[in-house]
C-alpha cells in the first residue's frame, strides 16, 4: 500500500535528514580531534627515565597540557607534570618532558591530556628497576615474557642459558637491554643463566 505524502510532510523529513547528517558529521569530528592537535607522541626510557616529545598544532600553545600517568590503559591516571599554554604563537612547535620517577617493574602508560580538546593517543614503556639489575616479565615464563638487564651504554652483552643440570642451552649476543624469552626453545623446568 502506498501512502501519499503532502509537500509540509516531505519539508519535515528532509529538515530531520539534514539535522541528523549535521550531528553525524559534528559525531565523526569529534572521534578524530585528538590527533589533529598533537602528532609524533613518543617516549624513550634513558637511565631509568622516561623522556617524551611531541609537536603541537600550529596556534594550540595557548592551552595547558597535562602528563597523565597509569599503570593500566584504563583507570588511575595521574597528572604527573603540566606544560603550560603560552598564548599568540601560531607556529607548530616541539615540547618535551622527562619523567624522573616512572612506575618501576610495569608497564607505564601515558597519556596528554589536552584541555577540553580530550586526550592524546595513549602510549607505553615498560620500565624495569635498574637498581636490582634483572628482572623477568611475566615470571612465570610464557610467550610474551621477556628478560630485562641493565646495559645503559648498550655494549654487547652475552645471555647464556643452562638447564637445571647445568646442561648448556645456548648463548645469545646482543646489543639491547632486554631477551625476550618467549622465542626460545627452553625446556621444561629451571633454566639458569649468565649475563
Amino acid at each position: 500500500m502506498l501512502k501519499e505524502y503532502k509537500g509540509s510532510d516531505i519539508k519535515m523529513y528532509r529538515f530531520i535528514l539534514l539535522v541528523w547528517i549535521f550531528i553525524g558529521l559534528s559525531f565523526t569530528e569529534a572521534q578524530g580531534q585528538n590527533s589533529s592537535y598533537v602528532k609524533n607522541f613518543d617516549a624513550q626510557l634513558i637511565n631509568g627515565k622516561i623522556h617524551l616529545g611531541y609537536y603541537t598544532r600550529a596556534g594550540f600553545t595557548c592551552n595547558d597540557i597535562h602528563i597523565k600517568l597509569s599503570n593500566d590503559s584504563v583507570s588511575n591516571f595521574e597528572t604527573v607534570g603540566s606544560i603550560y599554554g603560552v598564548c599568540g604563537d601560531t607556529s607548530e612547535k616541539y615540547y618535551s618532558y622527562t619523567l624522573d620517577s616512572p612506575l618501576k617493574n610495569t608497564t607505564n602508560f601515558i597519556k596528554l591530556e589536552l584541555g577540553i580538546f580530550s586526550y592524546s593517543d595513549l602510549i607505553s614503556l615498560y620500565v624495569f628497576d635498574t637498581e636490582s639489575q634483572v628482572s623477568i616479565t611475566p615470571h612465570p615464563i610464557e610467550s610474551s615474557s621477556i628478560l630485562y638487564f641493565t646495559n645503559t651504554l648498550k655494549d654487547e652483552a652475552v645471555v647464556s642459558l643452562f638447564s637445571s643440570r647445568s646442561d648448556f642451552i645456548e648463548s645469545i649476543t646482543t646489543l639491547d637491554d632486554e631477551l625476550k624469552l618467549g622465542t626460545l626453545n627452553l625446556p621444561d623446568g629451571i633454566t639458569y643463566y649468565t649475563i
